[in-house]
């Protein structure tokens, strides 16, 4: 494997490229970017240009906008050097390897560069990477946090060359920024890596996790939705006396029933009027893609079904296959029920929330319709009975 760290880097560009040492500080200012200190673009456009002619060795290119924020006219370009810092600060403290490069690319995005490092390995840091910075609260409102972007590409497949792998990672992140291209293929691939790692239960449950956090970038509303779904599933759950499996199970199916809304775009989930029909089609689409996800990582099998069909109704009008009574799995109707419990209990951009009292109502009122009868009183008690005070988030 390719060992690589940025002064070794650096001393390999110089012999490449011929540079005098009296010379060379003069390189280094053009090299190197002074608000953060990390090599820039052009550094990095030599370093893969050396590195694709002189190696075989995988590459992975990594760019990652870091979405600007404005607090004024006069204050813009100082916030964003700001958040810049910020983030490069994030990424030293979390990057230990060698074969990881970071630099400034531009104004707005950090370019990350992996030498010699498997698919697996990559997916998986760029996942954690994404994460961690969208963790970054934004100055002067700590309710927002960043929203980063990021474009990948790789050498040798698919792309052949340096001037294809920048292109190629360039051309991605313009799909996800311009046309809220949902990058959902590129989290199918980290659940079907799940499938070839020595994971057990609870490290895949922590990954997926991550991967719900990366869901709160697009759609803040999800991911704070599922963990209090989880929370009243688990509620149900102790009220039926569940067996601890069963429990465990609805547990995780609540946390993961949403992740296939990765594949739902942006211009859609945070939508503030009325869906159109297409748009509508294309939500109906996220039970599918959760399933499929799940599906891909090789854990969980059993709650594939659960995760497709949590939006059945009770009268066979669901979707996506229309099932009806007890075909539709057991988990599913029960998590059909807190999940519509915590829609109606938190606002939303197209309504605001209502009270839970009006929610429980709402529930009896569809009971045998949407809801299974025969446990919508139950959760209805459970509710009441533990004072579950909620407020719309």
């Amino acid at each position: 494997m390719l060992k690589l760290h940025l002064s070794s880097v650096w001393g390999r560009l110089v012999k490449a490229l011929g540079i005098c040492k009296n010379t060379v500080s003069v390189y280094q200012y053009k090299y190197y970017d002074e608000l953060t200190g990390l090599p820039n673009r052009h550094y990095l456009h030599e370093l893969i240009i050396h590195l694709t002619l002189t190696t075989r060795t995988r590459l992975t290119l990594a760019l990652i906008e870091l979405k600007p924020t404005y607090s004024g006219e006069n204050q813009g370009f100082l916030t964003h050097d700001l958040v810049i810092k910020q983030a490069v600060e994030i990424l030293k403290k979390n990057i230990f390897d060698k074969n990881i490069i970071i630099s400034r690319y531009d104004a707005c995005r950090i370019a990350v560069l992996f030498t010699g490092m498997s698919k697996k390995v990559t997916t998986s840091r760029i996942v954690d990477m994404i994460s961690k910075l969208g963790d970054i609260a934004l100055p002067g409102d700590e309710n927002r946090r960043l929203e980063p972007y990021a474009g990948i590409a790789s050498y040798p497949e698919p792309a052949h060359d340096a001037r294809q792998l920048v292109s190629m990672a360039e051309m991605e992140l313009h799909d996800i920024r311009e046309y809220n291209y949902s990058n959902v293929s590129r989290f199918k691939d980290v659940f079907a890596t799940l499938r070839t790692m020595d994971k057990t239960e609870e490290e895949f449950l922590l990954i997926a996790c991550t991967l719900l956090k990366i869901i709160n970038l697009v759609d803040h509303y999800t991911y704070a939705h599922s963990l209090r779904v989880s929370t009243y599933c688990d509620l149900l759950a102790a009220k039926l006396a569940l067996s601890p499996a069963d429990r465990k199970n609805l547990y995780f199916a609540a946390l993961l029933h949403d992740v296939g809304k990765l594949g739902v775009a942006k211009e859609i989930l945070c939508k503030q009027d009325s869906l159109t029909d297409h748009e509508w089609e294309a939500v109906k689409k996220h039970p599918l893609l959760s399933a499929e996800m799940l599906q891909q990582s090789g854990h969980f099998p059993h709650l594939i079904p659960v995760l497709r069909h949590h939006h059945e109704n009770y009268d066979g009008t669901g979707y996506p296959d229309g099932l009806a009574g007890d075909l539709i799995p057991l988990a599913s109707r029960l998590l059909s029920i807190a999940d519509s419990y915590d829609a109606i209990t938190t606002n939303r951009p197209y309504r605001p929330a209502r009270k839970p009292e009006e929610a429980l109502q709402e529930l009896r009122a569809f009971a045998g319709r949407q809801f299974d009868p025969l446990f919508v009183p139950i959760f209805c008690n459970a509710i009441i009975e533990n004072h579950i005070e909620k407020q719309g988030s």
